[in-house]
């Protein structure tokens, strides 16, 4: 918990470099080489750790079934072996990451073929973001790409956790373009935030040790909502 708080925090004090980024043109936008692929706008204290878990993630053995998890720092820290015991589980979680950063990073994750793919991504874009718009266009170009490459794992998006205002507004809007994306579309969206919300829509204090990242109960949280869906799949969401 030490370690991932320690590189969690380090992220949270450079959040404003993972905001609003546009992906770099060319050849580096289409296919990485291990390590090489670094997303615009990344703060360059970030660099060795992301080129690091870059290389990780390409390291890993291709997936024939199991459970893959997309994200950033929550994602990444989430100790998945102890939340969902005895579940072949995958983490494609990168701290600092964007939905612009998924979509460069699209070849690594689609080599894979899990039963199940859980997508949580978009609150770094959301720090300074004014508009939810080009938050939730990525994020459902993510989502149809994997549909299209992948189209025999289920697909969830969850839903991004709560923050403080003025970016709670952000996230709200996006997380409900998403919902409603998913009507006409073949994943499940899946509203984690909900049990993480305090009453006053901020994030459960109790959760976060930064009003950001999630502590071990907020995991546990988490891992307890989710924890079906992980195991068993769940098509008509949560509580379907």
């Amino acid at each position: 918990m030490i370690f991932r708080q320690t590189i969690l925090a380090s992220c949270a004090a450079m959040l404003v470099g993972c905001a609003s980024l546009t992906p770099p043109a060319g050849p580096a936008a289409d296919a990485r080489a291990a390590g090489s692929v670094l997303w615009s706008g990344l703060p360059p204290e970030s660099h060795d750790h992301v080129n690091r878990r870059l290389d990780e993630i390409e390291a890993l053995p291709v997936m024939q079934g199991g459970v893959l998890f997309i994200g950033d720092s929550i994602t990444e820290a989430a100790p998945l072996d102890t939340m969902f015991p005895n579940v072949q589980t995958a983490n494609h979680g990168i701290a600092w990451d964007t939905t612009n950063g998924v979509l460069l990073r699209m070849n690594q994750i689609t080599r894979h073929a899990p039963e199940r793919i859980f997508l949580m991504i978009g609150t770094n874009d959301t720090y300074h973001a004014l508009d939810a718009s080009p938050v939730s266009t990525n994020t459902i170009k993510i989502i149809d790409t994997l549909a299209d490459a992948m189209p025999n794992s289920e697909l969830y998006a969850v839903s991004v956790l709560p923050r403080n205002e003025p970016n709670n507004r952000v996230v709200s809007t996006f997380n409900q373009t998403v919902r409603e994306a998913a009507a006409d579309r073949s994943f499940v969206y899946l509203d984690l935030a909900q049990a993480m919300r305090a009453p006053n829509g901020e994030l459960r204090p109790e959760l976060t040790y930064d009003n950001l990242h999630l502590n071990d109960q907020g995991y546990r949280v988490w891992a307890s909502v989710l924890d079906g869906c992980v195991r068993n799949g769940c098509p008509k969401g949560l509580g379907g």
